[in-house]
């Protein structure tokens, strides 16, 4: 309980209970003492309900009215009983209430989740069930389709000029291209094999065919086989773009010398029908 402050900011209706309770005889009568929490909280009504219990307190303590032993029982307890029961049942609607907002929100936003999952299951269905379909029918994927022949000109690494018989770049005891007077560079000799493969394309020289077999078959000595397939290793170390920060060591493999390797076993498989190259370019591919 704490004593009213004469310096506290007030409520109109704290005021008005102030001025009766200092009244002309306040000075010799006892200090009189309520919690400030009663007269400030809980809705208009109850306020209004509980000032006016203080009020016929009031009067009472300052000889307004008279004090009866019963006046307390017969008066004041049913209002204050009356009023509690109505702050209860007040508090309580305001829970019930609150409670089913809370209910009514989540059940707002589950259903919002559940219709865009729902949208999203269907749209899923419908483009899976349109790929099924097309996947089975096969006229679809075939119709208006064919494989265009390129002409042999329109080919990759293929050349206007022939290729020297007599090469001006180092090679070893057998006529193969060497890199830096000791590598076999595998990029080097898929080209220079595909060099000769097209000069015989041009001159129909079975000697350009030869040097085009010798180089086809030193790829196949040189490549690493790993679950029957074949791949075409650089056995020395190099570096990207010229970086020396950025050196590939070895060995290591391109996927350009893999391509040119596989031309130059498809090519030599179309005009020799020699099944040895059709099956190297099958473990090359």
């Amino acid at each position: 309980m704490l004593p009213l402050p004469k310096s506290s900011r007030l409520t109109l209706n704290n005021i008005w209970l102030n001025i009766l309770l200092r009244s002309k005889n306040s000075l010799s009568a006892k200090k009189f003492t309520i919690p400030i929490s009663v007269l400030t909280s809980g809705s208009k009504s109850f306020r209004i309900t509980r000032l006016i219990t203080l009020f016929v307190s009031g009067l009472m303590r300052r000889k307004f009215l008279p004090p009866t032993r019963n006046f307390s029982a017969k008066f004041l307890r049913p209002i204050l009983v009356t009023v509690l029961r109505d702050r209860k049942d007040h508090m309580r609607n305001q829970e019930i209430s609150s409670s089913f907002n809370i209910f009514v929100n989540m059940s707002k936003k589950i259903w919002k989740i559940l219709i865009i999952f729902g949208l999203g299951a269907i749209v899923a269905f419908v483009i899976g069930w349109r790929i099924y379909q097309l996947s089975i029918n096969q006229e679809y994927k075939t119709d208006h389709f064919k494989i265009n022949e390129l002409v042999y000109s329109d080919q990759p690494f293929t050349w206007n000029k022939l290729a020297p018989l007599n090469p001006d770049f180092p090679v070893d005891k057998d006529g193969i291209i060497i890199y830096a007077d000791q590598y076999y560079h595998p990029g080097q000799i898929a080209n220079q094999g595909l060099f000769y493969l097209d000069s015989f394309h041009q001159t129909n020289n079975q000697e350009y065919l030869v040097l085009a077999k010798k180089y086809a078959a030193k790829l196949l000595e040189i490549a690493h086989q790993e679950r029957g397939s074949l791949y075409f290793p650089y056995p020395f170390d190099f570096a990207l773009h010229g970086f020396k920060d950025d050196v590939v060591k070895a060995p290591w493999y391109s996927g350009m010398t893999q391509g040119e390797a596989l031309s130059l076993f498809v090519r030599l498989y179309e005009i020799t029908a020699d099944q040895q190259y059709l099956e190297a370019a099958e473990r090359t591919f």
